[in-house]
């Protein structure tokens, strides 16, 4: 009986200090193996597109004062997500980064509707991580 509670609390360890497996912080920055969710790794980003998705105007969902649309492009999301236990919490900032990034591929200049939700560590871990931040939005053109 004593041997099935250490081989428990191994496992359990192994468990805790391992980790999910999959590219780690919302920024996709350093591991290899894929994560669950779709995460664009910013590192193989070139500077001049990241500049370009920080300029994405983003209207909350509670903020529809934005302008005239000319073209709605369909509803994106983005992940912040904490793969590794030591790793540091997500942030919208870094969910932010990801769904942006999204916009400017369907050659959006804004994003409506943004709403965030933090998912518990349930949640997380369909996620392949310990947690995660999601932000759905609807990516849009806008009249110039």
């Amino acid at each position: 009986m004593k041997i099935l509670g250490y081989i428990f609390l191994l496992l359990l360890l192994m468990i805790l200090l391992n980790g999910c497996q999959g590219t780690p912080g919302a920024v996709g920055v350093g591991w290899p193996i894929p994560a669950l969710v779709p995460i664009i790794n910013v590192v193989d980003v070139p500077k001049d597109q990241l500049q370009a998705a920080r300029q994405i105007k983003i209207y909350t969902a509670d903020n529809n004062n934005y302008p005239e649309i000319e073209k709605s492009l369909g509803k994106i999301e983005g992940y912040s997500v904490k793969h590794l236990l030591w790793e540091p919490s997500p942030t919208e900032e870094q969910a932010l980064i990801q769904i942006r990034l999204r916009a400017l591929k369907l050659g959006a200049n804004g994003i409506i509707n943004v709403s965030f939700s933090r998912g518990g560590l349930a949640e997380a871990l369909m996620r392949d991580s310990w947690e995660s931040i999601k932000v759905t939005g609807t990516a849009v053109r806008f009249k110039q």
